[in-house]
């Protein structure tokens, strides 16, 4: 039996007159728990079966899609292959679903590939192609892709500015997720760029803004964000908050393999700041913990060998040769 907040997120998507993209990546980004978010794509799941095969529909898929591309490569991706579907069953397929084809396969690319040059190029085509059209979101969710490239080619200033267009057109359209997301993302860029003070008070910000929404996994993703930012000020007290509330958060988020794959980079990094506190029983603990859950995730090779170095280095520092 649906929930009555699920049966209004099938109407609003069965709406003609609803925008169903823009609904998709703003409620299908954020969620209370794992549970929540598999009943939100069971609603999603009726509302494409009820509109059989049409745009509409994949319009819906490509929302998923693009809402998925942070917490699941292979998910995001069979959604996007199930839009491609619909879409090649469509006699006419309008100019403007053709380019959200694009728009969201460069946004899932830009988590999965790392040939950046070539994403820098796709991602600046299609920002030129939008920025005359009339479809702001589509065009925001472009250059805030693109800025995310930029900041993994350390092109900082470059990004900042494209950041700061996504987010004037989140917040003219009022899309909460999707801003507290792109705020998120400018945190790092700041922490990186060496801007602490600044990167800090975002991403507090950020905390407050997904607080406001529930317990989110953003809300998780900032405060480790913190965390690293706190621990870069020297200001350990608050980096050791930041960090407990972000591992003990995760289990109530998440359940399965999709916790695991989470509480991994997160307690890696704050075994790491507990062996530069000298809390080394600590950190010995969390790092051992760390090695359990490794062997029962698939592609988690990097962090195992990560909690091994940071082991051996523990077993030197206290001697233990």
């Amino acid at each position: 039996m649906m929930k009555d907040w699920t049966r209004d997120f099938v109407r609003r998507l069965l709406d003609e007159n609803a925008t169903v993209f823009d609904t998709v990546i703003e409620e299908v980004s954020f969620y209370r728990s794992h549970r929540d978010r598999e009943t939100m794509l069971g609603a999603v799941d009726s509302a494409v079966r009820q509109l059989g095969a049409c745009e509409r529909a994949a319009e819906i898929l490509l929302g998923v899609a693009y809402a998925s591309r942070a917490h699941s490569d292979d998910s995001s991706r069979r959604y996007y292959a199930d839009a491609c579907r619909i879409l090649d069953a469509v006699p006419i397929v309008s100019s403007r679903t053709d380019t959200m084809c694009q728009a969201v396969a460069f946004a899932i690319d830009v988590f999965g590939t790392r040939d950046y040059p070539e994403l820098v190029n796709r991602g600046s085509a299609l920002r030129d192609e939008l920025r005359d059209a009339n479809d702001h979101v589509l065009y925001a969710v472009v250059v805030n892709a693109l800025a995310l490239v930029c900041m993994h080619l350390a092109k900082h200033a470059q990004a900042d500015l494209l950041f700061r267009e996504a987010t004037g057109v989140f917040s003219r359209y009022e899309m909460s997720s999707s801003l507290a997301m792109t705020l998120n993302s400018v945190g790092v860029l700041m922490f990186r760029m060496g801007a602490y003070d600044e990167a800090s008070r975002v991403l507090r910000d950020v905390c407050r803004r997904a607080d406001s929404m529930g317990t989110t996994w953003l809300g998780l993703c900032a405060r480790h964000n913190l965390a690293l930012v706190e621990e870069a000020r020297g200001n350990w007290k608050a980096s050791t908050q930041a960090y407990e509330a972000a591992v003990t958060g995760v289990a109530r988020l998440l359940d399965g393999q999709a916790l695991e794959r989470a509480r991994i980079p997160v307690s890696l990094d704050y075994a790491h700041f507990m062996s530069l506190k000298r809390d080394f029983g600590t950190s010995e603990d969390v790092l051992s913990h760390i090695v359990d859950l490794c062997h029962g995730v698939s592609s988690a090779s990097r962090y195992l060998a990560l909690a091994h170095e940071f082991l051996g280095e523990l077993y030197l520092e206290t001697r233990r040769y």
